[in-house]
């Protein structure tokens, strides 16, 4: 809860860096002691009136630092780094903080870590979805309306990663895949990444967070008052509404926790489809991981008729031949599958695929033309399907002979957009089935 005050404030005295002065100005009219300043690393020349022991907190708007290549070992921005370090130094001396802004899409991690004194890197981010922190230690919470008000998902271009910090910053807010965005201490260093309104986001900082993370000497004037805050001067109706919030945030989350079971309900049964797209079937993964019992599960969904040949073979003693039969009303196919970090191969079908054709054919006494076949196969596995490299595209006659040769090329990529459109209705089980028996290199469509 915010203290509003009538009252000029004498402090903190506030050093604004490389910010428009139309933002100061806002700040400064609201009646906060601010100080406009360049750091010299914006196009500007270092310029900041005030000795570094007249300030208290520093905001340091990052988006518009420009980079200049360092030139034998001598960087051409060491001078301006150097000027005003100082600030930052007396700000953490203090227990002052420093809040840096990043721009949408640029980062210049070697001029704030030089200029703070703080050891970090900077890493492109993977994802934009965010988990909101807990606000559990003292301190923490406060940050919480800067974080859920003004940080935005879609803008998120970049995370923070520290490598070996001075200062033995320990806490640390981190999207789902761990990527850090801001961090925390005593605190003497923030870093938010590009936040919507700077004017709004500084006034919250100043006004709900930081008077509640720094010491009386910060913030003098509003811990004089603090007792403002305690229940006994709340007006009975903001509290009564107060206590609405928590209820309704109680029943949301009960909701929220029932709903994220269901999904890992979901997740559950359809894992096969997920692990079927990265897995093969090397000693890299166990026998559940595996490539070949994910593609088991797959033509299962379909609802093909499988034979896992390679444990009928072991249960019998008998030596491996292809890996699954399937059959469907008259239908019957052998399958292999294949899987590689590498290219899509044509000895899987001139070699493995075409060796137990043959040998099926001269044991069940078939003509080899009048026998099915399918090669199931997962190509550079670990890049993302979209990115993959189309299979076969430089040898079309390995197509037309396995069109002829009624041999259904699938890649796995395909086969899961299959078994995802039947699972989800639209399309129907005899419609899949249909569209894997025609021979040739197979491609989803929902038609």
């Amino acid at each position: 809860m915010s203290i509003i005050r009538k009252e000029k404030i004498t402090k903190p005295r506030i050093l604004f860096l490389d910010f428009d002065p139309k933002v100061v100005k806002a700040i400064a009219e609201k009646g906060y002691f601010t100080i406009q300043g360049d750091s010299g690393l914006s196009g500007k020349p270092t310029k900041i009136p005030q000795h570094p022991s007249e300030v208290e907190l520093i905001f340091w708007d990052c988006s518009k630092l420009t980079v200049r290549p360092s030139g034998m070992g001598f960087s051409p921005d060491y001078d301006a780094i150097q000027k005003i370090q100082p600030y930052f130094t007396y700000v953490r001396s203090k227990n002052g903080t420093t809040t840096v802004l990043l721009s949408r899409d640029t980062i210049v991690p070697k001029h704030i870590s030089g200029a703070t004194g703080y050891t970090f890197g900077l890493t492109p981010r993977s994802t934009t979805n965010i988990i909101p922190p807990t606000y559990e230690e003292e301190g923490i919470e406060h940050l919480k309306p800067l974080l859920e008000r003004f940080v935005q998902d879609e803008n998120i271009k970049f995370s923070i990663g520290w490598l070996d910090n001075k200062v033995g910053y320990t806490d640390f807010y981190t999207d789902e895949d761990n990527n850090r965005f801001v961090g925390f201490s005593d605190p003497d260093l923030l870093i938010f990444p590009y936040v919507n309104s700077q004017v709004d986001f500084i006034l919250c900082a100043l006004q709900d967070c930081f008077p509640y993370m720094t010491n009386e000497d910060i913030f003098p004037d509003i811990h004089n008052v603090v007792w403002l805050n305690s229940d006994e001067f709340i007006y009975p109706e903001v509290k009564t509404l107060e206590g609405e919030i928590v209820d309704i945030q109680i029943k949301a989350q009960e909701q929220i926790g029932n709903v994220e079971k269901k999904i890992q309900i979901v997740r559950d049964k359809t894992s096969f489809l997920n692990q079927a797209l990265i897995a093969d079937d090397s000693d890299a993964f166990n026998e559940e991981g595996k490539l070949k019992p994910q593609v088991v599960k797959m033509f299962k969904v379909l609802g093909f008729k499988v034979t896992d040949l390679d444990e009928e073979n072991k249960k019998l003693g008998q030596a491996l031949k292809e890996d699954i039969q399937i059959s469907d009303s008259g239908y019957f196919a052998l399958v292999e599958v294949k899987g590689t970090e590498r290219g899509a191969k044509a000895s899987w079908i001139r070699v493995d695929l075409n060796a137990h054709i043959t040998e099926y054919a001269r044991i069940k006494k078939v003509e080899t033309v009048n026998l099915c076949s399918m090669l199931v196969f997962n190509h550079e596995r670990r890049i993302n399907p979209l990115d993959r490299t189309p299979p076969f595209a430089s040898d079309p006659n390995l197509i037309t002979y396995c069109t002829d040769s009624n041999i259904t090329l699938i890649p796995i990529y395909e086969l899961y957009k299959l078994c995802v459109a039947v699972l989800t209705d639209k399309v129907s089980v005899e419609d899949a089935r249909t569209k894997l028996k025609n021979p040739g290199l197979y491609k989803f469509t929902e038609k």
